[in-house]
């Protein structure tokens, strides 16, 4: 997927998103979102993490 960045380049990003249960929070169910940015070389730069605790979407 493409997106625009604040300074109007596009820019290629991979996500994924997917629930689970987090142990460090007692077994709690989080939503939890990894994501990529792709360099203009091509290369998939490292990769980023969010996690929602209250377990919504």
């Amino acid at each position: 997927m493409e997106r625009k960045l604040s300074d109007g380049k596009e820019q290629v990003v991979g996500s994924r998103r997917q629930r689970l249960t987090a142990r460090f929070l007692n077994g709690r169910p989080v939503g939890v979102v990894w994501s990529q940015f792709k360099s203009q070389s091509g290369n998939w730069k490292s990769t980023g993490w969010l996690i929602n605790a209250r377990g919504g979407d």
